[in-house]
């Protein structure tokens, strides 16, 4: 197996650049009504899964990402740490 390293450039998020991947959804402020800025799920799969995860500090690198035909993935910390 050849394993390689890509070193990726980081570009600002806009609405514009990020439109072919579905829509992009911004922080709110707590107690804010909702309104079209509000995510817009589509459910119609089914139940989705909410999980939380465990992962041993791994730093700012990766060496594999699971795809994922049909949903997508998001990554967080919880309280005020980071989570990359």
């Amino acid at each position: 197996m050849v394993v390689a390293s890509v070193r990726l450039k980081a570009v600002k998020v806009t609405e514009e650049r990020f439109r072919p991947f579905g829509q992009l959804v911004r922080p709110t402020h707590d107690g804010k009504p909702f309104d079209s800025q509000d995510a817009r799920l589509n459910l119609s799969q089914g139940m989705p899964r909410f999980y939380i995860m465990r992962l041993p500090r791994r730093g700012m690198s990766f060496d594999r990402i699971t795809y994922h035909e049909k949903v997508t993935q998001c990554l967080g910390g919880l309280g005020e740490k980071d989570w990359y």
